[in-house]
């Protein structure tokens, strides 16, 4: 009689002992997330770990719930670990931290200017195949327009724009074709002119603004300091020859626009 009652409290006490590894988990991830450190770490990656292993022994209808909810733990305890590798370097080596996150901001600032360029090349090329009536090149140059960055198109059939479309914040210069930099005392640019025949396609994308022209705009740079944690980028004149990691010498095609140099990285993601 009694091998007859063992087996049937087996699912219990595995469902007993998930519950309270996964709720050992639970506790420490809040207790990290209100005050993140080590000594709640450590925990959630034990209790984690225990939940997952009992996981896979929970039998019955429980067994699918207890497996989702492990997964969702480790996911959790994976995000906090870099998290709080990136507080332990800013409490004890914020300069190196300061070094290496400014670096990463401007590989980033590179790769989205790579974009940008692409994008504004692409919006000019297909702006000269639009309809020759006003109302209908209106709709097809606007379509043209695509991503959350501000970025915008002009079409010029010979010395007079027939239509555009998007946001353009900086005045485009209509005789340099190919990739230049447009700037003004609050915005920072650049544009792509095509040219066929007497037609003129020019796609333009904001890359920085000035105060107080920041708040009415969204460039590039925007984002990237909200996703990476920066103060701001410092855009100069092409003449540096420092060569050094956290400066950007950006160019195109061999032509070099201009030189960027890093923000100051604050103590936590986001502005």
């Amino acid at each position: 009689m009694v091998r007859d009652r063992i087996p049937q409290s087996r699912p219990a006490a595995r469902w007993a002992l998930w519950a309270i590894a996964a709720g050992a988990a639970l506790l420490s991830a809040s207790q990290w997330l209100h005050a993140p450190s080590v000594e709640y770490l450590i925990p959630l990656f034990v209790a984690t770990a225990a939940a997952l292993a009992t996981a896979v022994r929970v039998v019955g209808v429980q067994r699918r719930w207890a497996i989702i909810s492990s997964i969702f733990l480790a996911v959790a305890a994976a995000f906090a670990a870099p998290a709080q590798r990136g507080l332990w370097l800013v409490q004890h080596r914020w300069e190196n931290w300061q070094r290496s996150s400014a670096i990463r901001g401007l590989e980033a600032l590179r790769a989205a200017l790579d974009e940008a360029v692409r994008e504004s090349n692409r919006m000019a090329n297909d702006a000269l195949a639009a309809p020759r009536e006003r109302d209908k090149a209106f709709g097809y140059v606007g379509d043209l327009v695509h991503g959350r960055d501000e970025r915008g198109v002009v079409l010029y059939r010979g010395d007079s724009a027939l239509a555009w479309g998007g946001s353009i914040r900086p005045v485009v210069d209509t005789s340099r074709e190919g990739v230049t930099v447009v700037a003004t005392p609050f915005y920072l640019g650049l544009q792509v002119l095509r040219r066929q025949g007497n037609a003129r396609g020019i796609g333009v994308a904001l890359i920085d603004a000035a105060p107080p022209a920041d708040r009415l705009s969204t460039p590039l740079t925007q984002h990237l300091e909200t996703q990476l944690g920066l103060s701001g980028f410092t855009f100069t004149r092409p003449i540096d020859s420092t060569t050094s990691p956290e400066i950007l010498h950006y160019e195109v095609g061999g032509q070099r626009l201009f030189d960027v140099r890093h923000g100051i990285p604050h103590a936590h993601a986001g502005n």
